[in-house]
């Protein structure tokens, strides 16, 4: 367990788990796995495309088909490369800044609604299997404070209550 997730507790998911992270202030939520390597990256881009999500990336300002290998993505000016990825209404968004950490952000906007959360637990189970990596939520920007936490073959949602995110 990393110095990130260490004050984590262990709940079975429910529906109400993701609410108080999900609060609309104008700012997105941050999704990393950390230490991941390029074989990491060509895994969770090859369950990206073997899933039902739908997958849209763009080079720039121009969509362009998804490369097999991360290795091409990160050759050339990465920053200015994205990853949509979408189910139903919902879209994540994978960003390509270093090859040492995959990170997503999204739009607590559009999770409002209980019932929806579940589509971010989802993913972050998704993304733990595939990288068999923990998979962490964070404030935009702020890395180093994990909201909640997904591990690889754990059901379960760690979590960081509210009140204690000083402590």
């Amino acid at each position: 367990m990393s110095a990130f997730t260490a004050a984590l507790k262990p709940h079975p998911y429910n529906n109400s788990l993701l609410n108080d992270f999900l609060y609309t202030d104008g700012t997105l939520r941050d999704v990393y796995v950390d230490k991941t390597t390029l074989e990491d990256w060509n895994n969770f881009l090859a369950a990206t495309k073997a899933s039902s999500y739908t997958l849209t990336y763009f080079d720039g300002d121009k969509e362009v088909d998804l490369p097999e290998q991360a290795a091409a993505i990160f050759s050339d000016k990465p920053d200015l490369k994205l990853l949509t990825i979408g189910t139903g209404k919902f879209i994540f968004n994978c960003h390509f800044f270093v090859s040492t950490q995959i990170e997503f952000d999204l739009n607590p906007v559009d999770f409002v609604a209980s019932k929806d959360n579940k589509v971010i637990y989802d993913f972050m189970q998704f993304v733990a299997l595939a990288t068999k990596k923990t998979v962490r939520l964070t404030p935009e920007g702020m890395g180093q404070i994990t909201l909640l936490a997904v591990y690889p073959n754990d059901k379960r949602i760690h979590l960081k209550t509210l009140s204690s995110l000083n402590n």
